[in-house]
């Protein structure tokens, strides 16, 4: 159920009052309950867009294994965004209820951009064409002057090797290779 910190079963003990018949005991420790859940450092990404996701919300038990999946979590949508260099760090401290209080510290970084794309070697396509079968984009440009920075997503530059190569071989180069 995810809802214990330790279950230790005892050895079976003869029951005195009824021959033989056994008493299994079995001792439970469950999570502390978390009474709240704060966040500090969230500016970039939407606090609706990250909490339905979070396995431990208020009312939930302090489970590590589930904390470890909502850092991670978290950290994954910052890089989604492009935030390479931010950090996810999570503490507790008692509540007025005899609970937990969990709290998120993120530390959102710069947000790292796409300047130019380069394209090198077979000069036959059209970089242009290329970049429309792309899902990183540059950071965008109106006459020298930035209009936005589109991020980058790691996630996403392997997906454009991919859809770079299909596209060659699709015109015919079959032993295509990207480095």
């Amino acid at each position: 159920t995810g809802r214990f910190n330790n279950v230790e079963i005892l050895k079976p003990q003869l029951d005195p009052g009824n021959p033989g018949l056994f008493l299994m005991t079995i001792r439970v420790e469950e999570y502390v309950v978390i009474e709240s859940v704060e966040f500090k450092g969230l500016t970039s990404i939407p606090l609706n867009q990250i909490k339905p996701s979070l396995r431990i919300n208020a009312g939930d038990s302090y489970n590590p294994f589930h904390l470890m999946q909502d850092r991670n979590y978290i950290r994954e949508q910052y890089l989604l965004k492009g935030y390479h260099f931010s950090s996810v760090e999570d503490s507790t401290r008692a509540g007025t209820a005899g609970g937990l209080i969990l709290t998120w510290t993120i530390l959102e970084g710069p947000l790292v951009s796409v300047e130019q794309i380069v394209f090198t070697g077979n000069p036959t396509v059209d970089e242009s064409e290329l970049r429309r079968f792309m899902i990183t984009k540059e950071n965008g440009r109106l006459l020298f002057i930035p209009t936005g920075r589109e991020p980058f997503v790691e996630r996403n530059v392997a997906e454009d090797i991919k859809r770079i190569k299909l596209y060659y071989q699709l015109e015919g180069w079959l032993d295509i290779r990207v480095g």
